[in-house]
């Protein structure tokens, strides 16, 4: 059977973003990351995995996505910031 396509993007909404992934065939949005006040950049994506900086420890670290299950990972514990 046919896989799901989806394209994961960073979205913002009254000055807060997320990482969202949008369902090609539906249009279907569903939030990978809850709306925060936290910069999300560079994302960057493979079949299994989507990943982008974020600044959820008050520095830009590198953080994981499994697009199998939509768990988040922390790569990177850089104190002056990871890109």
């Amino acid at each position: 059977h046919r896989k799901h396509r989806r394209q994961c993007h960073h979205a913002q909404k009254d000055q807060r973003h997320a990482v969202v992934a949008i369902e090609i065939s539906t249009g279907k949005i569903e939030e990978l990351t809850t709306y925060n006040n936290k910069q999300i950049s560079n994302l960057s994506a493979n079949e299994e995995w989507l990943y982008f900086s974020g600044t959820y420890t008050g520095v830009n670290n590198i953080y994981a996505i499994s697009l199998k299950d939509n768990k988040l990972f922390r790569l990177t514990n850089a104190p002056y910031g990871a890109f």
